[in-house]
């Protein structure tokens, strides 16, 4: 039986089951050198591409296979969000979107230093933003589904899950946006953005719930996005009115 080359432990399996370290080493080289800063600098995980593959094409299943314990496979809830977020900035248009907003209100604000800021600090801190919508939608999903017996750290799992999910649905939306120069800010444009995100949202927590009523089970999700996302609102808006008050009396 070989030992281990960290802690010289007997070796019984691919790690060592005193230090855990694999048990087959090879050299150094350098693409381990940028695998490992990459870890350092980008929250990504192996199971990336897999958990993708498993979340379009069954999220509430995926979901609940995480939560009753195969997770070795999976990215983790929290960096997975992460990630997707970063690369749905990579597919969305900041400059198309100003120009919608220019369009919508008769206004130039690519002029206005105030908007030009907060657009950048929205871009530059969308992870957050996403991120921020989560415990609103957590706190209304164990409400409405009470009685399906998950804790509030459950429900934070399933919703930051669902919501990656909704953004990996939308990449191909964006694109199509693009390169037919549709304004985002436009009410059909707004549709087709926000149908594939529904309805995704509604499969996903009809596969995780299972009611015996679906179209109850429908209505329920909708109102839980629907709630979450105001409740989101609400709270940034006195956020907002607390930071104009004090910037006022200073």
């Amino acid at each position: 039986m070989s030992a281990c080359k960290n802690c010289e432990a007997p070796l019984d399996g691919k790690y060592c089951a005193n230090c855990g370290q694999k048990a087959s080493t090879r050299r150094i080289v350098t693409r381990d050198l940028f695998k490992d800063l990459l870890k350092k600098l980008v929250p990504w995980d192996k199971g990336f591409f897999y958990t993708v593959r498993r979340l379009v094409t069954g999220p509430g299943i995926m979901v609940r296979e995480y939560l009753d314990g195969k997770r070795v496979d999976y990215a983790k809830p929290l960096n997975f969000l992460f990630v997707v977020t970063a690369i749905s900035l990579l597919v969305f248009d900041k400059e198309l979107f100003l120009q919608g907003m220019n369009q919508q209100t008769g206004q130039d604000f690519k002029e206005n230093q105030q908007v030009q800021q907060l657009i950048t600090w929205l871009f530059s801190h969308m992870s957050l933003v996403m991120t921020g919508l989560i415990p609103f939608l957590a706190l209304v999903s164990k409400l409405l589904f009470r009685k399906s017996g998950e804790n509030y750290a459950e429900h934070l799992v399933l919703n930051l899950y669902m919501m990656a999910g909704c953004m990996v649905v939308y990449f191909p939306v964006m694109p199509i946006l693009q390169l037919t120069k549709q304004d985002p800010t436009n009410p059909w444009s707004g549709i087709l953005g926000i149908l594939p995100y529904l309805v995704f949202f509604v499969w996903g927590y009809i596969q995780f719930f299972k009611p015996q009523n679906r179209i109850w089970g429908a209505f329920k999700a909708l109102l839980t996005y629907g709630l979450g996302y105001m409740l989101y609102i609400f709270a940034i808006g006195i956020a907002v009115s607390f930071w104009v008050l004090f910037s006022i009396a200073e």
